[in-house]
């Protein structure tokens, strides 16, 4: 009998690709969006003992750090890429405006 092979679909994005961010989620210079509600169900789905706010893993200590959201059918990635001495900076700040708009990631590092 075949197996089903899982296969993880996934789009990767620089920090400097985000053209516009709110409460809602995150926008792309190429049109593609995060829907933060969309991903916070998704994380709930797969990890039903969570909080109910995650929407996304995180990893402060990979080279370059990255947050991995939980998007329909793929994950979407944000890497933290070129930005030089402000990375973890950066890095976190983004983290910081996720926890404002009411939601968590899940820490790798």
């Amino acid at each position: 009998m075949a197996q089903m092979i899982h296969y993880h679909f996934t789009d990767t994005f620089s920090f400097s690709d985000i053209k516009d961010m709110d409460e809602s989620g995150i926008l792309f210079d190429n049109g593609l969006s995060i829907f933060f509600e969309e991903c916070r169900k998704n994380f709930s789905r797969v990890y039903p003992e969570s909080s109910g706010t995650c929407i996304a893993e995180r990893c402060a200590s990979a080279n370059p750090p990255y947050f991995e959201f939980y998007t329909c059918g793929k994950s979407m990635v944000i890497l933290f890429d070129g930005l030089g001495r402000d990375t973890q900076q950066k890095f976190t700040e983004f983290q910081h405006k996720l926890e404002r708009y009411g939601f968590s990631t899940y820490d790798l590092s």
